[in-house]
């Protein structure tokens, strides 16, 4: 049986123009409009020449310090939202946390040492004693201005139980200048709830005051 099909006009102008319109497409580029995107970045370097007393009692650089010396500024801190002296101390290199219900959850370890009787904290040089195998550490990341962290043998330059490393918690301290307050409100999980403010600046040419609460 033979079979007979009839091709409509219309479809075989559709099948006719298709190309032509195809061609037409690809000489005509497609262009957008051009777009600048700008902003700024603030440079923060870390400058090695500066004299700090982390590593040594002599205020050397951190290039002259043989030792190996890390600062935590209280602008990283925030910037990373730590809640603990602890959590702001483990984002320096080679110390980790081991706290635990005995040890009042502060325990650090450095380079095979744990515990406080390996890992040293001091407050502003001052050194935080262990009684019943804790230590009373109320300070709260926001009242601290650096945190420097001394890790090795050069440890040892601040007395026994500091094999590991040495952890110096620098509290803010008064500046001269214009006053600055920063206020801190602050609402997360279990109904933790914040409140800090952190006051200072200059009150004469001979007077400066620094107030951190929370």
């Amino acid at each position: 049986m033979s079979r007979i099909f009839k091709l409509h006009p219309l479809a075989a102008c559709l099948a006719v123009s298709l190309p032509a319109l195809a061609d037409d497409l690809d000489r005509q580029p497609l262009a957008l409009p051009s777009t600048a995107i700008t902003d700024t970045l603030d440079s923060y370097a870390i400058d090695l020449a500066t004299p700090t007393q982390a590593g040594s009692r002599l205020g050397l650089s951190a290039l002259e310090t043989p030792a190996s010396t890390s600062s935590i500024s209280a602008k990283q801190i925030q910037q990373r939202n730590n809640f603990t002296v602890q959590d702001a101390v483990t984002r320096s290199p080679g110390i980790s946390y081991i706290g635990s219900p005995g040890d009042g959850g502060t325990g650090l370890s450095a380079r095979g040492f744990t515990g406080h009787n390996s890992v040293m904290t001091l407050f502003d040089g001052a050194r935080l004693y262990t009684g019943a195998g804790t230590q009373t550490f109320p300070v709260d990341p926001w009242m601290v201005e650096r945190i420097d962290v001394i890790r090795g043998p050069a440890s040892v330059l601040y007395g026994e139980g500091a094999t590991g490393a040495v952890v110096n918690v620098v509290p803010k301290k008064p500046f001269a200048g214009e006053v600055r307050n920063h206020l801190r409100l602050g609402y997360g999980s279990w109904d933790r709830q914040q409140l800090g403010l952190d006051s200072g600046g200059s009150l004469g040419e001979r007077l400066s005051y620094r107030l951190a609460l929370n």
